[in-house]
């Protein structure tokens, strides 16, 4: 691909996705869905979701016949709000040790192999994640890899509420790494970037719904399902061919 149209989420998407057809006006849609736009794993492209995760869950939810609404909201909002309101779910999220017993989930959407991004300036050069402590590391505020290097402790992990931001300050050396998606260094090569670099590899976590706890348990097992029969008949391969 040489580019991903329509990246920015404009207004509420309304997914009318039972069996196919259009749901009615006065049916109110089974679930609420806040979506983080992250691309290349979620974006809005011809009026629908795009992306990996966009794409795997648009299709889910048909299959599924669940119907649904989905808005773009900064990705701590829609965390929170799959938190506290009933029949309410955020993607794409990681799906975490710490973040499983807090939601009813379904996944994966997707894969995300987290990475250490640089510059091919800069040089730096890693053969372990410890080694990564000497150095200023830019992640997204509130997103899963700051938890994670928080958690583990001793590295300098500097955060922004936007992640365009690190990118900015990874190229002004006001920070050394960015901790972001492999899928990062992709799709800012898509855009022109041509001076990143992938310093080092060190996780890989699925990518999943993030629903509230008050969804019908028969709601995630048929969504659960329909991703199943997805990556069962190659259709998640299809989905995600385009971004390797």
């Amino acid at each position: 691909m040489t580019g991903l149209p329509g990246l920015a989420l404009a207004g509420m998407l309304v997914l009318a996705l039972a069996q196919g057809h259009p749901a009615r006006a006065a049916e109110p849609a089974d679930l609420t869905i806040e979506a983080e736009v992250s691309p290349p794993e979620s974006f809005e492209v011809d009026g629908r979701m795009g992306g990996i995760t966009g794409e795997m869950l648009t299709r889910a939810l048909a299959r599924a016949h669940v119907t649904a609404t989905i808005a773009p909201v900064p990705w701590q909002r829609a965390y929170g709000d799959a938190l506290a309101n009933a029949a309410t779910c955020a993607y794409p999220t990681s799906v975490t040790p710490e973040r499983l017993p807090l939601f009813k989930w379904a996944s994966p959407l997707g894969q995300n192999d987290w990475a250490l991004i640089g510059t091919t300036e800069a040089g730096i050069k890693l053969d372990s994640l410890e080694q990564a402590k000497r150095y200023r590391i830019g992640v997204y505020q509130g997103d899963a890899r700051q938890s994670f290097f928080e958690a583990a402790g001793g590295y300098q992990v500097e955060t922004v509420n936007s992640n365009e931001l690190n990118l900015t300050r990874l190229e002004a050396g006001r920070i050394d790494l960015w901790a972001a998606s492999l899928y990062t260094v992709w799709f800012e090569r898509q855009r022109g970037v041509g001076n990143l670099r992938v310093v080092l590899t060190f996780r890989t976590v699925d990518l999943g719904l993030a629903c509230n706890k008050s969804v019908p348990d028969e709601t995630m097992a048929r969504l659960n399902r329909a991703i199943q029969s997805l990556i069962a008949d190659g259709t998640a391969a299809v989905i995600e061919a385009p971004y390797r």
